[in-house]
């Protein structure tokens, strides 16, 4: 191996990637070779150190795709008066377990908390599938027809996990984009919330108006916390799509640019999923 050190030692924390392994290395000789060693992981995680604290001279490489929140100029349709926020979401028998029915329950509560289930009860509607397979998915979707379509799942670069199965990102991106072209009310937003999953979403905004990914492995705690921000103010009427998606950047514990927005063709600053009041 490239990596030689004295000491290794390390912590693992949940992530939608399967386990984060936390490393702190004590005196690395060479650059970590990427590809074939497996303790080169997230760069925002992965800390060298030495063992009196000074910063080490020895170069590390972390190879990480380039991303670019990309937003559009042209003006969006509004969204549908009365529409559905579609969760899928999945718990692979072969990976750490998320914690997906906290998930979605928080993202409804924090909706509805601004106007209450008396005003969006009957026009909001959350669906959830905690057991969401490949067989399945499209299914669910051309039944439910969601505006909002939300992943929380495990993920790598080429693939999303559901349920006893793996989903191809090349084949999801096809899929979703026969639906959009046959189909109404189409996908407005998707919010891809599991590790790695911003070429995923990149892929998915040549079809769907915004699009929401991770670059990176995602710890359950900063994906729980994304949501609940996101959801909570989408659902207050009072800001614009960009306005509330940079609002749940910051609840990342400190991490905010991992999370990408990508709408190419139309502007988030000019998307409301529920409309202002007149008031505001």
């Amino acid at each position: 191996a490239l990596l030689t050190s004295h000491s290794v030692s390390h912590t693992a924390a949940l992530v939608r990637g399967g386990v984060e392994e936390e490393y702190v290395v004590v005196a690395m000789r060479k650059p970590v070779d990427v590809e074939n060693e497996p303790i080169a992981v997230s760069a925002w995680q992965h800390s060298l150190s030495l063992a009196s604290g000074e910063p080490s001279t020895s170069s590390v490489w972390l190879p990480q795709e380039s991303f670019v929140s990309e937003y559009g100029k042209e003006s969006p349709a509004p969204a549908p008066a009365a529409f559905t926020v579609l969760f899928v979401g999945a718990n692979n028998s072969s990976a750490v377990q998320l914690e997906l029915r906290k998930e979605c329950k928080t993202m409804e509560s924090n909706f509805m908390m601004t106007k209450g289930t008396e005003t969006l009860g009957s026009r909001v509607r959350f669906v959830t599938d905690c057991f969401a397979s490949a067989d399945e998915l499209m299914l669910n979707i051309r039944l439910l027809q969601p505006t909002v379509l939300h992943f929380g799942c495990h993920g790598d670069t080429s693939s999303l996990h559901l349920f006893r199965s793996v989903v191809d990102n090349a084949a999801l991106v096809r899929a979703i984009a026969n639906y959009q072209q046959h189909h109404a009310p189409k996908i407005r937003l998707a919010v891809v919330n599991a590790c790695l999953s911003a070429g995923l979403a990149r892929e998915l905004s040549s079809h769907i108006d915004f699009v929401i990914g991770h670059r990176l492995e995602l710890l359950e705690a900063v994906a729980q916390s994304f949501s609940r921000e996101l959801y909570n103010s989408l659902g207050s009427g009072r800001q614009p799509l960009l306005a509330c998606f940079q609002s749940a950047k910051l609840a990342g514990h400190g991490h905010p640019g991992d999370y990408f927005l990508f709408s190419p063709q139309v502007s988030p600053e000019a998307f409301f999923l529920l409309p202002p009041d007149p008031a505001q």
